[in-house]
C-alpha cells in the first residue's frame, strides 16, 4: 500500500520528510521556511554567502550578504530549525560575476539572477541538499509547480505580477523534480499575510457579527513584533472600530464607509511573542446592520 501524498506530492508524513529551505534573508524565504515548519516538515535552512566584503559591513543589504544572513538566522532561531551558511564567494564570483563581465564586454545583456540559478543555487545548493538526504529542496521563487507520479512539471504563479518562472527556464528535469515552490500558488495579498503568521488568515462574515457587534479567531504567530493592522469593510456611513488582542492591547479608528469593500488602516498591534493569539474585532458606533467585515490583513512594521 502506497503512503498518502504529503503538501509537497512526496509519499511520506510530513514528520518524515526532509526539506531544505533556501534562506537568503528575506520575507519570501523566511515564509515558505515557516510555512514548512508549521506543516510539520523536519527544515534545514541554507543561507549562501556570496560576497566577501559583507565582512566590513553587516549592514549591507546585498543578496545573500551582511544583514540579510543575519536576518536568516534570527528567523531560523526564532523557528527552532537548524540552520547552515555556506561560503560560496568564490563560486559566485566565477559563475556569475566573471561570467556577467565577459558577456556585458561582448555587448551582450546578461542576466544574473538567471545565472545564480542555474549555477551556484541549482547546482551547487542542489548537490549540497542532496549531500544532506534531503527530500526536497524549497525556494521562495513565485513559481508554481504541480507533482504527479513524481514528475514536477513547472507554471506561472498564480500572481502573474509576482510571476518568477522566466528567471528559472533552463532549469532541468532532474532539478525541477526536486525543487518545490510554496508561494507559486498564492495571490501577493495572500503571502502578505503569511509571511509573519505562517498561515492564511481570512474571514468572511458577511453581516456575521455577535450581539456585542464582535468577532474574534485566533491566529498563529511565528515571529514576533508590530505590525499594522488594517479592515476590509464595506457599510453606510461612518464606522468605529476597535480591534485588540484578547487580555492585550487594542486599536481603535473611525471612517466612512463604502457600499464597496474597501480596506482601511486601523492601527499597529504588538506581538510580543511567537504563539496563538486570539484577535478581537468590534464595530463599536455606526449602523451595524448594514457593516459587513470581509478580511483583516496583519502587515509587518520593518
Amino acid at each position: 500500500m502506497k503512503a498518502k501524498l504529503n503538501s509537497l506530492g512526496i509519499e511520506k508524513e510530513a514528520k518524515d520528510t526532509t526539506v531544505v529551505v533556501a534562506m537568503s534573508g528575506g520575507v519570501d524565504s523566511s515564509t515558505v521556511a515557516g510555512m514548512m515548519k508549521k506543516e510539520g516538515y523536519r527544515v534545514v535552512g541554507i543561507t549562501l554567502k556570496l560576497y566577501d566584503d559583507a565582512k566590513k559591513n553587516s549592514q549591507s543589504r546585498q543578496c545573500c550578504a551582511g544583514q540579510d544572513i543575519l536576518d536568516a538566522k534570527r528567523v531560523a532561531d526564532k523557528l527552532e530549525i537548524e540552520h547552515k551558511i555556506l561560503y560560496y564567494q568564490n563560486k559566485f564570483k566565477t559563475a556569475v560575476i566573471d561570467n556577467f563581465i565577459d558577456s556585458y564586454l561582448n555587448g551582450e545583456t546578461p542576466i544574473p539572477c538567471v545565472q545564480c540559478n542555474q549555477t551556484v543555487k541549482f547546482k551547487d545548493l542542489f548537490q549540497e541538499a542532496k549531500n544532506l538526504n534531503a527530500d526536497a529542496l524549497i525556494t521562495g521563487h513565485y513559481v508554481k509547480s504541480i507533482t504527479k507520479n513524481n514528475i514536477t512539471d513547472m507554471y506561472r504563479a498564480n500572481d502573474t505580477n509576482r510571476d518568477q518562472s522566466y528567471f528559472l527556464f533552463n532549469t532541468t528535469r532532474e532539478q525541477l523534480n526536486f525543487l518545490r515552490f510554496p508561494l507559486g500558488g498564492l495571490k501577493k495579498s495572500e503571502k502578505r499575510w503569511m509571511e509573519k503568521f505562517g498561515e492564511w488568515k481570512r474571514i468572511v462574515h458577511g453581516h456575521g457579527f455577535d450581539t456585542e457587534a464582535e468577532l474574534s479567531w485566533e491566529v498563529d504567530v511565528l515571529i514576533p513584533g508590530e505590525y499594522q493592522v488594517s479592515l476590509n469593510y464595506a457599510g453606510e456611513g461612518r464606522l468605529v472600530w476597535r480591534v485588540g488582542i484578547d487580555g492585550g492591547e487594542s486599536v481603535q479608528n473611525q471612517q466612512n464607509s463604502s457600499h464597496n469593500y474597501q480596506t482601511f488602516p486601523i492601527g499597529w498591534l504588538e506581538f510580543r511573542e511567537s504563539g496563538r493569539y486570539r484577535v478581537v474585532v468590534q464595530c463599536l458606533e455606526g449602523d451595524l446592520e448594514r457593516a459587513s467585515l470581509h478580511a483583516i490583513l496583519f502587515d509587518p512594521v520593518l
